[in-house]
């Protein structure tokens, strides 16, 4: 699943996390939750035997293999990344864009839960002077929503909150941002919000967590950051047109040469012809 149990990442099921997992998760009162420790430990072996025993398993990023590979040693692990089609991602973020939206601004999108880590974003943006000046641009609902809003407004911080976006004309703010910012307080597997913002030649700037490494080489095609100090320099260097323009269209070329169908649909393609011939049914020749 998510990986988060107890407002943090959770490091692997024991007996004691399982049953306050399933008291927080189900919202089941904790004695029944201990006292059904027993089925949760079956049902975590029964999915670890169905992965074991497949032909293939696929992750979509090399944190999310590595995360899961201990836990399923006879696993046969392939990774292949989510797909991005740049083409159609631009088409419909120019036939979506907000021309009358003029000023300047850094754009923030996802739904609105701790996973997600937007709390982690704002107290780094209150550290940042910069960001005073800088229009932030959140996009998403959830339940952390109304917190969030009064965490922003202690801080004096120029946040607006659009609530809930369709997909369509997310991606016409995405392309009309200075840069997309990424929070994450859990491991983010491979983010789609961060490659269909690099598609668009819109700078990225994630949080250096689960995923985002794999996408990004910081400060050349997107930034990726830690903390305040790390989020400053991004932020300075975003004020620079040129140097926005040389790192969005590093993104972009990133996304067309390994993430795109061109890219990825060799991979599909060989991954399922090798899974055929391991299981006997199909001899696959070249």
């Amino acid at each position: 699943g998510t990986s988060w149990w107890g407002q943090s990442v959770c490091e692997g099921c024991t007996t004691q996390n399982l049953a306050g997992c399933m008291a927080e998760y189900w919202r089941w009162p904790r004695p029944v939750s201990r006292v059904m420790g027993g089925w949760a430990r079956r049902r975590l072996d029964a999915r670890a035997g169905g992965l074991a025993a497949a032909d293939k398993v696929l992750s979509v990023s090399r944190a999310v293999e590595n995360r899961i590979r201990d836990q399923l040693p006879g696993a046969d692990l392939t990774v292949v990344p989510n797909i991005v089609d740049p083409g159609h991602v631009e088409r419909m973020a120019i036939a979506h864009q907000d021309a009358s939206r003029q000023e300047p601004y850094v754009l923030a999108a996802g739904k609105l839960q701790p996973t997600k880590g937007f709390d982690l974003m704002l107290s780094a943006l209150a550290e940042v002077e910069a960001s005073q000046s800088v229009s932030v641009l959140v996009a998403g609902d959830g339940p952390s929503r109304a917190a969030l809003e009064t965490q922003a407004r202690a801080s004096k911080l120029p946040v607006t909150f659009l609530g809930w976006v369709d997909h369509d004309r997310l991606l016409g703010l995405q392309r009309g941002a200075d840069a997309v910012l990424l929070p994450s307080a859990w491991n983010e597997p491979l983010a789609r919000v961060a490659l269909e913002t690099m598609a668009l030649g819109t700078p990225v700037v994630a949080w250096n967590r689960g995923g985002n490494p794999e996408i990004i080489d910081s400060g050349i095609n997107g930034w990726l950051v830690s903390d305040s100090g790390d989020l400053q320099e991004a932020l300075q260097s975003l004020a620079s047109p040129e140097f926005r323009r040389r790192v969005g269209a590093a993104a972009r070329a990133r996304v067309e040469e390994r993430f795109s169908p061109d890219a990825v649909y060799s991979q599909v393609e060989a991954v399922y012809s090798d899974a055929l011939e391991k299981s006997g049914r199909v001899r696959v020749t070249s």
